[in-house]
């Protein structure tokens, strides 16, 4: 993703639709992640003067860090950081990874980080999943629940469904026939 003076990004775009590299507009007013947000940053500031994190539960890899972070020290100055900075979303998950972290889910309305995860894992034994999808619900929650399942993640379906139970499988073998001619075999077809 790019982001910065319109004018300069319309000649990437130009030069890329030369290519026949896909490439689109995303909808925004102001071009996070460059000096354009430096006009918002006292506004911004002001506004989310007092927000503060709490000590972590389970720990926070951050994107304007590449590394673990004391989600206790999130204050109004980090997230205009995070708006403002470079995001370092490889180094993240490498940290992620380098720290054996083997499932990743992203939680939003629509997956476009996944791809990204995804190029960097490719050769290992990694869980990269989506949550959602546009105009999509509840199935689409559980499909993917049941991808990380599936595919040897720890899911913990009592806190989906707490009312739920186990239904046994039935316990007869399946058979295993073949039905296919033997060679030199005669007789009704």
């Amino acid at each position: 993703m790019l982001s910065g003076d319109r004018r300069a990004l319309g000649e990437i775009a130009d030069e890329l639709a030369r290519r026949e590299v896909f490439c689109r507009w995303v909808k925004v007013d102001v071009a996070s992640h460059s000096p354009q947000m430096d006009a918002l940053r006292d506004d911004l500031l002001k506004r989310i003067d007092g927000v503060s994190g709490q000590p972590p539960r389970i720990p926070m890899y951050s994107t304007v860090t590449g590394e673990p972070i004391d989600t206790s020290t999130l204050d109004a100055g980090y997230w205009f950081r995070n708006l403002r900075q470079t995001v370092r979303f490889e180094d993240a998950v490498r940290a992620l990874l380098a720290d054996g972290h083997g499932t990743f889910v992203e939680c939003s309305p629509h997956p476009v980080l996944t791809i990204g995860v995804q190029q960097l894992v490719d050769d290992q034994d990694v869980i990269v999943t989506g949550s959602l999808r546009r105009d999509t619900g509840l199935e689409r929650m559980l499909e993917s629940i049941a991808e990380v399942h599936v595919r040897g993640g720890a899911v913990d379906w009592s806190a989906f469904v707490p009312k739920g139970h186990r239904v046994a499988l039935p316990t007869y073998p399946f058979d295993r026939e073949d039905y296919w001619l033997v060679a030199g075999s005669t007789g009704d077809a």
